[in-house]
């Protein structure tokens, strides 16, 4: 039986397989025309470390006690993976100009322009409509455009991460124009960069409110104990007594201790102004975005080369259950 179907199935390919020439050929042809003719994509990538870390070495010998205190923090509450989908970041990237053959244009009147505009096209039409309905009413045109125009960013850009050695990539892909992915990806990084540094100074701030308190009440802590100390003097010029002795350096070490929480607040007090006005990054670049060299996708001859298997691998099968067929019957 299987030998039969064998047979049947080497007549009808040696019968079709002209017609398949002909098929695959016209293929072949009009997917040429479509490669040539089809919007060409291009991706850009940065690549870059990241350690979100204070500067807890200084702080750490300077402040033996910062750790008691609260002062030394770790690493900061920023992740770059939810930053780069915030709407923080979005709204960064599409509120700059982009030169776009030769002419600078936002990236929302370039991608969602003509949301406004009437047009004939149907389809077009259709899904206007469509976006249209799950707006709220409220919205103004300008607003429906930029929600749109974060959908669309936020869907070109990919971004993965290897969390052992805190090495980010970034890509976008974009349509048309090569050096448009280059300047979002400036763009992003430029903002990442201005985020993580508005975290390190409002880190820094709070941590100065934090330490100018506590010196006040340090402070007045330590002006308290002294008084003490200088109250039970005069009234104690002869310690004649252990009970006197005891007293005295029970003050004393009241005295000493706030003495040296104060000098240490006064030194985390100077690195945190330092901090403050550090402008280093914590983040170090290491591939930089470049404009594209070459379209995404394979190349023609490749391209064709696995239509043609297609076509061939669905040719084989359809000759296999025709001849199936008429063998059962």
């Amino acid at each position: 039986m299987q030998i039969f179907q064998y047979k049947k199935a080497k007549q009808k390919f040696k019968k079709y397989f002209n017609s398949f020439i002909r098929v695959v050929t016209i293929i072949s042809i009009f997917f040429t025309f479509y490669y040539f003719f089809k919007t060409p994509v291009y991706t850009s990538q940065l690549t870059f470390y990241s350690t979100y870390q204070d500067n807890q070495d200084a702080s750490s010998i300077l402040n033996p006690f910062g750790g008691l205190m609260g002062l030394n923090s770790g690493s900061l509450d920023f992740s770059v993976s939810d930053y780069i989908k915030s709407d923080k970041m979005l709204g960064s990237v599409l509120a700059s100009e982009y030169t776009v053959e030769g002419q600078k244009i936002s990236l929302v009147e370039l991608w969602v322009g003509d949301f406004d505009k009437k047009t004939l096209n149907p389809i077009k039409t259709f899904f206007r409509f469509n976006t249209n309905l799950k707006f709220n009413n409220q919205l103004t045109i300008d607003d429906k455009k930029m929600v749109i125009a974060k959908e669309i960013l936020s869907n070109k850009i990919k971004f993965s991460e290897n969390r052992i050695s805190s090495l980010y990539s970034i890509t976008v892909t974009v349509p048309k124009h090569p050096t448009l992915s280059k300047q979002i990806l400036d763009n992003i990084y430029d903002s990442i960069i201005r985020y993580t540094n508005e975290i390190e100074n409002s880190k820094a701030s709070e941590k100065i409110s934090f330490i100018n308190d506590r010196l006040l009440q340090i402070g007045m802590d330590l002006k308290n104990a002294e008084n003490e100390q200088l109250i039970f003097l005069e009234k104690n010029k002869s310690l004649n007594s252990p009970a006197l002795v005891l007293n005295r350096d029970r003050i004393q070490r009241k005295i000493d201790l706030h003495d040296e929480v104060f000098k240490n607040l006064s030194n985390q007090l100077e690195i945190a102004k330092i901090n403050q006005k550090d402008n280093t990054s914590s983040i170090f670049l290491l591939d930089s975005a470049q404009v594209p060299s070459k379209k995404n996708g394979d190349s023609l001859i490749l391209s064709l080369l696995k239509v043609i298997i297609l076509a061939f691998t669905f040719f084989v099968v359809f000759i296999f259950y025709k001849s199936s067929i008429e063998v059962n019957e």
